[in-house]
């Protein structure tokens, strides 16, 4: 197709000059004043020019005359700023002289001369840009010289584009107009204030009808124009003149299907105001294979897909989640994370749940995108310094005053960043570590064939993470969109496609949910979508799981629709074994026996033989508040502390603790009754699941976690006591009086618990009498409600 679509209209001197005779005298008067003095070449202009390149110490265009200009781009056709090429022109210029008259010659420039936005000859110029035909109606002055002042820099003059620097540029012509210097003025001087006062009078609604008739993905063209002048230093003009063949990576299938979705009102939800990019890249090349102008865009308009917005959640990975696993042995998504309330200088990072889950393995963090959790891994196990650089080394342009927690952990950055970037980044993920720069143009061919060589150089093959942390990365990352294996939810559900490809990314909100993002890949395209708010008009709280995570959806099945592509799976690299616990905890059962004489309870449990395994004893008088007694290796303890003087109860739990990753497995609760006559031993021994994982109020669960653990484990010390819920379900078999709190088969007597959560275990076969005094806790265990026990 046409970079390019060049609109052209023919015009000869006489129909032009018939109703416009001032129009070629105005670009005789700017470009070329002594052009009908000179024979192609101004030897005068030329030597001026010579003399400032040799000053400059550079080689420029300057000393060109129209002949010239005539010679260069249709006859030559030759863009390098060579003095070989001054020299053909010069030749070229000479012989067109000899051979055609000067208003054959002025007649061909002004028909191929560019004027910026796809359009050639000053013809359609003046029918673009004010809506008339120079054949039969007559320009007024101010709109002969914003024509005539164009050429110079078709770009930066872009009357649509840079209204105020056009109007600057079409004044100076206007003084040059009215000048009495070479040649006679064209307007009185005493009337050049008067044309100066002029709008610029630009017929926006004209030109924007005009460039619908041509309109085919004009985001991406628009991105590859604007890719050739930076990378190849090819300007529009260039385009529009020399027939340049540009080879991209656009992909028509996938282009067509973000212009789809991100004009589809139904993926905004009935919210008029909202906005949104997209940018899908090839992330075994980095080639850009479509990308979004925005829910509004049309030629000219900003392409929202190229706009900063904050990240959100979406930067975990990138600098956070694989960062830690290419720099600790014992990260992965087995690990256990604490997800706690934990105070950095004052700031106690929240979750978007506005809860917290204790200590959980790796792969909820990232599935349930937990804040707290994500910036104790941070803080512990990546660093500041260490998570800008694997940011930048992503390609993602992170200042240093976003050397902080909260932006490196939760996306809060100093400018944003845009979905070509993101989807950038995430590339290293999805090509095994190794990032490509994202970019559309693969080659530039001229027209003898030759590959142009570009000026900027692409990064390419740049290693950010091993293969082993991008695989790694991207197993938990397809847990945020499968769910599998996670036990505390995952925010990605909504991108899950139906076609069964699989499928991994990260959503990301912001702050009171102005700015969503889902960015997302399956083994042959990556894909980043964001939707927003407008700084005006209607505001939405927005999130990454909803909204850009159904546009990801729409996008990317659609692209395999129309490419007809086969489901791919995700395949391990070579070499790369699959994450693992370091070792297995096994499940303990606790028993008790009270000595009355010596007033001591001795707990006994089946202890592993492993040095790494060591066992924390706690006990309670409610089971809300748990003591660290002590931490031993082998499978018993002797409590010698208890108080016998009234009549008591104390419950018992043991902490299974791996001392190298420090996961933790928590044990039954064992009862013992002690009478200040006769103490007694309940014969309760209730074997709750150790992994069961209720998040319900906490005192419900007879094995809350205790998270003020002591010294030696995970977090150490003794602290203040932080109880979380991770087990709402005993399987034991209660045959007595039940007075604790159980998710068991109770087969008689009456239970008289005290819960806090939802009992989800067994059949509750006994008269449950409880009251929930825990409904208004939450994750902390300090609840005082009354809720009523389910």
């Amino acid at each position: 197709m046409k970079l390019v679509a060049t609109d052209k209209e023919y015009v000869t001197y006489d129909e032009m000059i018939k109703h416009n005779p001032d129009l070629p005298k105005a670009f005789v008067k700017v470009e070329d004043v002594r052009f009908y003095q000179h024979h192609g070449v101004d030897w005068f202009g030329l030597g001026r020019a010579i003399v400032k390149n040799i000053i400059t110490m550079r080689k420029g265009e300057g000393g060109g005359t129209i002949t010239m200009q005539v010679a260069r781009n249709i006859i030559l056709k030759n863009r390098e700023k060579t003095y070989s090429r001054k020299l053909k022109e010069m030749a070229t210029a000479m012989a067109i002289e000899d051979k055609f008259k000067k208003n054959l010659i002025l007649e061909s420039y002004l028909n191929n001369i560019y004027f910026g936005n796809g359009i050639k000859g000053v013809a359609m110029a003046a029918k673009v840009y004010f809506g008339k035909d120079i054949t039969k109606q007559k320009l007024e002055p101010q709109e002969i010289a914003l024509l005539a002042g164009l050429p110079k820099a078709p770009e930066g003059y872009n009357p649509i584009l840079h209204p105020d620097k056009a109007l600057e540029r079409r004044n100076i012509v206007l003084m040059k107009m009215a000048e009495d210097e070479n040649l006679p003025p064209i307007i009185p001087p005493s009337e050049l204030n008067k044309y100066k006062q002029k709008p610029l009078g630009v017929d926006v609604e004209t030109y924007r009808e005009h460039k619908r008739k041509i309109r085919q993905y004009d985001a991406y063209k628009e991105y590859v124009i604007r890719e050739l002048k930076e990378r190849y230093n090819i300007s529009e003009a260039d385009l529009a003149t020399q027939n340049y063949n540009i080879y991209t990576g656009l992909n028509p299938a996938a282009q067509a299907a973000v212009e789809k979705a991100i004009k589809d009102d139904s993926l905004y939800q009935g919210h008029k105001n909202l906005d949104g990019g997209a940018t899908m890249i090839n992330p075994k090349n980095g080639l850009i294979e479509a990308i979004a102008g925005g829910r509004f865009y049309k030629p000219t308009f900003v392409i929202r897909s190229l706009e900063p917005h904050q990240p959100g959640s979406s930067i975990k990975p990138i600098t956070v989640y694989a960062p830690a696993i290419e720099l600790n042995d014992d990260i992965n998504e087995y690990a256990m994370i604490p997800d706690e309330p934990k105070s950095y200088g004052g700031w106690i990072p929240k979750n978007y749940e506005k809860k917290y889950y204790g200590l959980v393995p790796m792969r909820d963090v990232v599935a349930t995108s937990m804040n707290a959790a994500t910036v104790w891994i941070l803080n512990n196990k990546v660093g500041l310094k260490n998570a800008l650089k694997f940011g930048r080394k992503a390609g993602l342009p992170l200042k240093n005053g976003d050397k902080g927690l909260s932006m490196l952990a939760l996306g809060g950055l100093t400018d944003g960043v845009t979905t070509v970037q993101m989807a950038q980044a995430y590339t290293a993920l999805a090509n095994n570590g190794v990032m490509n720069e994202a970019h559309a143009v693969e080659k530039v061919v001229d027209t003898e064939g030759n590959v142009l060589e570009p000026i900027k150089k692409l990064k390419k093959g740049r290693k950010v993470y091993s293969r082993k942390t991008a695989w790694y990365t991207t197993r938990m990352l397809l847990s945020v969109v499968s769910g599998k294996g996670v036990r505390h939810g995952y925010t990605g559900k909504f991108a899950r496609l139906d076609n069964g490809q699989p499928v991994a990314g990260k959503t990301g909100t912001t702050q009171n949910g102005k700015d969503a993002w889902f960015v997302g890949y399956t083994p042959k395209h990556v894909l980043a979508v964001t939707i927003f708010n407008p700084p005006f008009g209607e505001k939405v709280e927005l999130s990454g799981g909803k909204y850009p995570a159904k546009m990801f959806k729409a996008i990317m099945e659609e692209t395999m629709e129309g490419n007809n592509e086969p489901i791919t799976q995700f395949e391990k690299p070579q070499g790369v074994p699959d994450p693992t616990p370091s070792i297995q905890l096994l499940p303990i059962s606790v028993t008790a026996q009270y000595d009355q004489t010596s007033h001591s309870v001795h707990l006994s449990w089946n202890a592993q033989n492993n040095p790494r395994v060591k066992y924390r004893v706690e006990r309670s008088e409610d089971q809300v508040h748990w003591q660290p007694l002590s931490e031993v290796q082998g499978g018993s303890y002797t409590d010698t502390s208890i108080q016998v003087l009234k009549s008591k109860t104390y419950y018992y739990r043991v902490v299974v603790i791996d001392t190298k990753t420090h996961y933790e497995l928590m044990s039954n609760v064992v009862k013992v009754q002690v009478t200040a006559n006769q103490p007694q031993t309940s014969a309760e021994q209730k074997q709750g699941n150790p992994q069961d994982n209720n998040q319900g109020d906490l005192q419900a669960n007879p094995q809350d976690i205790d998270q003020s653990q002591g010294t030696g484990g995970f977090l150490g010390g003794q602290g203040n006591q932080v109880e979380t819920a991770t087990g709402g379900a005993a399987s034991g078999t209660d045959r007595g009086t039940d007075t604790s709190t159980a998710g068991g088969t109770d087969q008689g007597g009456t239970d008289t618990s005290t819960a806090g959560g939802t009992d989800q275990g067994g059949t509750d076969q006994g008269t449950d009498t409880s009251t929930d005094q825990g409904g208004q806790g939450g994750p902390s265990g300090n609840g005082v409600g009354n809720g009523v026990s389910q």
